[in-house]
């Protein structure tokens, strides 16, 4: 079996629809910006978690996942959405999974909105 070395490329979608979020009780507006270090350090924190999920699928594809995810007030994540370019239900859950169980530090103590993306890319075989 061919040994895979895998990279994460992280980027941070900051579209309008990304921007801001409302909550049902008191609508606030939080610009993604004031909390991009929290969750890039939280990402990257789990970054063997998500490998561990493109090392399952033993693929020699390479997959783009683009994770939605609202942050409460206590760090946690209140809602997910995951998508990938190759439509792999078992990569998008288990990177679902992993994303759900992430405490993200939360110092503004509101919910926020995020977009967070994942390349997976496969190592090029050695050639001997």
């Amino acid at each position: 079996m061919k040994k895979t070395l895998l990279f994460a490329i992280f980027i941070l979608l900051a579209g309008c629809s990304s921007t801001k979020v409302q909550t049902k009780k008191t609508p606030k507006i939080l610009a993604l910006g004031e909390n991009e270090r929290e969750i890039h350090y939280a990402i990257q924190n789990n970054i063997q978690h998500f490998v561990s999920c493109y090392k399952r699928e033993n693929s020699d594809a390479r997959h783009f996942v683009k994770m939605n995810f609202v942050v409460d007030p206590l760090g946690n994540v209140a809602a997910s959405k995951v998508k990938s370019n190759t439509a792999n239900k078992r990569l998008e859950e288990c990177v679902k999974s992993i994303l759900d169980n992430i405490t993200f530090d939360n110092p503004n103590k509101q919910n926020f909105k995020a977009t967070k993306s994942l390349t997976f890319i496969p190592s090029k075989p050695n050639q001997g």
